[in-house]
């Protein structure tokens, strides 16, 4: 915890407001065009390293500084910006850290460019905070791919204990099942990230999410080595995070917002960021509520454009919240669509053959991979993405969804993987059932790379059993539609379970029901 409030007398639309931060995160909400960023950047404007002789060969592990740039945060137009037009005050928790209040003054008053500088002073990086800030900007960022000039290293600064807590947190944060990962260092001109090679793709397939990720954990190990190789010196920093929701799905948001919230509390410095998503405004109200007889962690700062100034308000309930980026009084919206959210491919395929599509034409089904105990949480914890009638939860059927009005398992008891393995493993070699494949496939042929023992053991395993057999033409619809023959009682029953839920969702969306 740094910042404590911050005053802002006059600076563009924002006149006479004060708020405070919270002391581990504060989030900053409104429509385009609130001057979000604005208020980002003015409030880690003032800091810098160059005081503490420990940091001076230090560098941020995601490129640039220790001191956000101020053409990230300002574009300053010659015809409003002028100098004297801006006054602000930052007030901090240390109380031997003195309030600093800037002022805008001229940089080259021919030009009409104008500067920030501490008030009263004109000494160069006079008076200025001595904390590390990192600055980034991911409403900015493209896709690896599409970046010219990209170099790919593996020789980073990353020690062998850095790559592991990176890549723990990589596959946490995007729910990912990849096992074996690779880091390359990638270098341009204009920015410093970390490719991920897994062995189903490589870093130049890497999506902007996958990238903004990357750079968000770099950015926190740079705090963390900080803290780590000067104890006694690092007092905190700031992370300033510029449309943190740009590019990552609703899942991966909450598992990012839980690890920020984390390691900003252990690791001590302060989290800024702007936003849009509902995803993560819905659970920071939720903690705002859970906490609120105690100290203020999170603070939410909602922005408004009212007759020209900007609106601050603080404590906004999430309801309140979302009606203003909706611009809309109807707590009961309802989408055209119904995402059905699933563990993996392999369920996908499995409920595109046991579904008919007439049966889905008002769903879509999701490819995110999240696993079946993760979506249970997200729905039980009422994240609007993943609640009725926002989505439909299909988990495999070794899980428990009682509880859950928008959710159902799959028939079979197990992993869809693993329940046609065992379903195959009971054939007999002269069984029929091989030669409906082709007339030269075998039993031995179906497990002649993994064992049923190893299948039934490890996951990735029967996963990798399944896509090699899945190169047979057909295979994997000749087989399961052979299951379904030999499971009728079951197939019934979920299809059964299905058309109630399918029906709940026709009267509440207002589609025809199933007959």
């Amino acid at each position: 915890m740094i910042i404590k409030s911050v005053e802002i007398e006059k600076f563009r639309g924002f006149q006479n407001v004060h708020f405070d931060l919270g002391k581990n995160i504060t989030i900053i909400a409104g429509q385009n065009g609130t001057q979000k960023t604005t208020l980002l950047g003015l409030m880690t404007q003032p800091f810098t390293i160059t005081e503490i002789p420990e940091f001076k060969d230090e560098r941020p592990l995601c490129g640039g500084s220790y001191r956000s740039s101020f053409i990230e945060k300002f574009r300053l137009s010659k015809k409003f910006d002028k100098a004297g037009e801006h006054l602000w005050k930052l007030n901090f928790y240390n109380k031997s850290d003195l309030p600093f209040e800037l002022e805008s003054i001229n940089r080259d008053k021919r030009k009409g460019l104008i500067r920030f500088w501490q008030k009263g002073n004109r000494e160069q990086g006079s008076g200025y905070m001595q904390y590390p800030v990192i600055y980034l900007s991911l409403g900015r960022l493209f896709p690896l791919g599409e970046i010219k000039n990209i170099k790919a290293s593996i020789n980073h600064s990353l020690t062998d204990e850095e790559l592991r807590f990176f890549n723990k947190w990589h596959k946490n944060i995007l729910i990912s099942a990849d096992e074996s990962i690779q880091n390359e260092m990638l270098l341009s001109p204009s920015k410093v990230s970390m490719g991920i090679n897994t062995d189903n793709y490589d870093w130049e397939s890497n999506s902007a999410g996958q990238d903004d990720i990357s750079k968000i954990l770099l950015a926190v190990l740079s705090f963390r080595r900080l803290k780590k190789k000067y104890p006694k010196v690092y007092k905190g920093g700031i992370l300033a995070i510029d449309e943190l929701d740009a590019s990552i799905y609703p899942g991966s948001q909450i598992k990012l917002f839980d690890f920020l919230n984390k390691f900003s509390q252990e690791l001590g410095f302060q989290l800024i960021f702007t936003t849009h998503s509902l995803t993560i405004l819905e659970i920071a109200c939720e903690y705002q509520e859970k906490n609120k007889s105690s100290s203020k962690d999170i603070n939410i700062l909602y922005l408004r454009k009212i007759d020209g100034l900007i609106d601050i308000s603080e404590g906004l309930p999430f309801l309140r919240i979302k009606n203003f980026l909706k611009v809309s009084i109807d707590p009961e919206a309802t989408p055209d669509r119904i995402n059905i959210f699933t563990e993996d491919d392999e369920a996908r395929i499995f409920i595109n053959t046991l579904i008919p599509a007439k049966w889905r034409s008002h769903f879509t089904i999701d490819k995110s991979n999240i696993g079946g105990k993760q979506l249970i949480d997200l729905a039980k914890r009422k994240i609007i993405s993943f609640t009725f009638p926002n989505a439909l939860i299909i988990v495999d059927g070794d899980t428990d969804v009682k509880s859950l009005p928008n959710a159902l398992a799959l028939p079979g008891g197990n992993s869809p993987e693993r329940v046609l393995a065992l379903f195959l493993n009971e054939k007999m070699d002269a069984d029929p059932i091989w030669a409906k494949i082709h007339s030269d496939y075998t039993k031995q042929m179906c497990f002649s790379s993994h064992d049923i023992n190893d299948i039934i053991r490890d996951r990735d395993i029967a996963k990798n059993w399944f896509r090699e057999n899945c190169k047979q033409p057909k295979w994997k619809e000749k087989i399961i539609h052979a299951w379904m023959l030999e499971n009728a009682p079951d197939v019934e029953n979920f299809k059964s379970h299905y058309k109630v839920i399918y029906n709940k969702f026709a009267a509440k969306i207002g589609f025809d029901k199933l007959i």
